[in-house]
């Protein structure tokens, strides 16, 4: 494995008395760099083995001592739009990849900082393999009116807000915790590794389509942040700054509601974030728990979900007797969507395919409704009667839905 080179991406420009002012930087304590070009030290100080510099035609490029080895990097004033786009256009241009890069803004025009910044973040979502190890800016105007020190700013530490909002909108959008996680494996506390494994399984079950487990992560997860002093560690401070929008995500439950009611609202959770084949599974987990938890079954037990909420769901016959038609017509179409999903192209045509996401969006609606009305009702109720009666629990033999749909239509 080769080590990465090391890169100084740096800008020239053209001062207005024609060269820059000899000046003192601080770049630690006590060790103190007099120059007047703020990137001739960094090619010393952080073994550079390339040095970009960015400068306009009209730079001062003759000012620049002659045992320097740099690349010349032409770029337009930017006082444009057009002139920005070029700018960023030829930073991302340069052959970074596999390096660790630093970046200089401190001759630049004042555009340069907001252009690099963009250019930062671009080589952190493309670039994988390129470390973005130093941000730096040497503050003359911040000099020390008494030893005329100039301190030297780093803000590669304040890009990590970036990640985080990254890594949160991606799991609060999509479901996808990994690149959070990735930020807190970073830390040993007790609850920040609590934190990290909540975020950790709530990402798998997301990724998997277990809605059931989902509430009891979430409840977790905020316990673990409860717990999290972010002010007595500056390194998680973005933490801090990011939890609000962290907690969209989490207040979506409310966990003192039904089972079945948690698990219609994390199937329009995935719906409206286009999650579209969790969505119709989960609404397809929610219909078979509504009928085991509002029947008081052991929803959780295998056997009965498919023994008794799965067969009655299917029992056509039963149903219409018992005045549930419309609940047996919407897991009819539920069905038939989710078998579309799953196995596509082989029972459908190209109109049923496009139109099915906005049916999935019409049964979350028809679904909620239908469970508010059916919940306590009396045809529920003489429903889970007559299901106690014929010990539907006895029958063992498994059916596909299909075979349940002909055995009881027949």
């Amino acid at each position: 494995m080769t080590n990465k080179k090391n890169i100084l991406v740096s800008v020239i420009g053209k001062p207005f008395d024609g060269e820059y002012k000899q000046a003192k930087y601080e770049f630690e304590q006590g060790k103190i760099e007099e120059t007047n070009f703020f990137f001739l030290p960094l090619v010393k100080i952080y073994d550079i083995d390339t040095l970009y510099l960015l400068g306009t035609k009209d730079s001062i490029w003759e000012k620049i001592p002659k045992d320097i080895p740099y690349e010349k990097v032409l770029i337009p004033q930017g006082k444009t739009g057009g002139d920005q786009w070029e700018i960023f256009n030829t930073i991302n241009k340069l052959s970074l990849d596999n390096s660790n890069v630093y970046f200089d803004f401190t001759h630049g025009f004042r555009t340069m900082p907001f252009i690099s910044l963009l250019s930062i973040f671009y080589f952190k979502s493309t670039m994988p393999k390129v470390t973005v190890k130093k941000v730096l800016y040497g503050n003359y105007e911040g000099r020390d009116p008494n030893t005329q020190v100039c301190p030297v700013v780093d803000l590669s530490g304040f890009l990590q807000i970036f990640d985080w909002l990254f890594a949160v909108k991606s799991f609060t959008k999509f479901g996808n915790g990994e690149q959070l996680c990735d930020l807190l494996s970073k830390y040993s506390e007790t609850n920040i590794k609590r934190l990290r494994d909540s975020i950790h399984n709530i990402n798998s079950a997301m990724q998997l389509g277990y809605t059931t487990t989902l509430p009891m992560q979430f409840e977790s997860m905020n316990a673990a942040y409860g717990h999290i002093d972010t002010d007595s560690i500056p390194a998680i401070s973005p933490l801090k700054t990011i939890m609000p929008e962290l907690s969209k995500l989490t207040s979506l439950i409310d966990f003192s509601r039904p089972d079945y009611e948690k698990q219609l609202t994390i199937a329009n959770w995935y719906y409206k974030n286009n999650l579209i084949v969790n969505s119709i599974i989960s609404l397809r987990e929610t219909y078979v728990t509504f009928i085991g938890e509002t029947g008081n079954f052991a929803f959780s037990n295998y056997s009965e979900r498919k023994n008794i909420a799965k067969k009655a769901l299917n029992n056509k016959k039963l149903l219409i007797r018992f005045k549930l038609e419309k609940l047996y017509e919407l897991w009819v179409r539920v069905i038939r969507i989710r078998n579309n999903v799953g196995h596509p192209y082989f029972d459908t045509t190209s109109s049923e395919e496009i139109s099915d996401k906005n049916r999935i969006g019409n049964l979350l609606g028809e679904s909620k409704k239908l469970f508010i009305e059916l919940s306590n009702s009396y045809e529920m109720k003489n429903l889970f009667k007559e299901i106690r009666k014929k010990k539907l629990l006895e029958t063992r033999k498994e059916f596909t839905a299909d075979e349940l749909i002909s055995k009881y239509n027949n």
